[in-house]
This record gives structure tokens, C-alpha cells and sequence, in this order.
């Protein structure tokens, strides 16, 4: 569960609000493959990946 409330902090950070950030972890996301972020964070593997895509959003790098 800590990973859940770790992406979601970082989420509201990038994102701008917590709305913004729960509906991110919600939707299937096609840098993450069409999966929602919220079921990869399950795993350490799945975490990493979210993570990842977080900061690309962050710099702005688009995939």
C-alpha cells in the first residue's frame, strides 16, 4: 500500500492536483501499455515503470 500513497504524492506534485492525479492512476495508459498505473504499482517492476512515466511527464518527454 505505501506505493500506492508514494505514485499518488508524486502524481499530485507532477500533476498539479490530487483530482488530476487520481484519475491518472485510474485510466489505462499506453506508455504503460494500455494498463492503468494503479494495477503495476503492485509490483516492484510495475512500480519502477510508473515511476518512469511520472518523470517523463514531469520533463516532458512524450512517449
Amino acid at each position: 500500500m505505501w506505493r500506492a500513497a508514494v505514485i499518488l504524492r508524486e502524481a499530485t506534485e507532477i500533476l498539479g492536483s490530487h483530482d488530476k492525479a487520481t484519475r491518472w492512476l485510474h485510466r489505462e495508459n499506453r506508455a504503460l501499455g494500455g494498463v492503468r498505473p494503479l494495477e503495476l504499482i503492485a509490483t516492484e517492476a510495475g512500480y519502477e515503470e510508473v515511476r518512469n512515466v511520472l518523470g517523463r511527464i514531469e520533463w516532458g518527454v512524450w512517449s
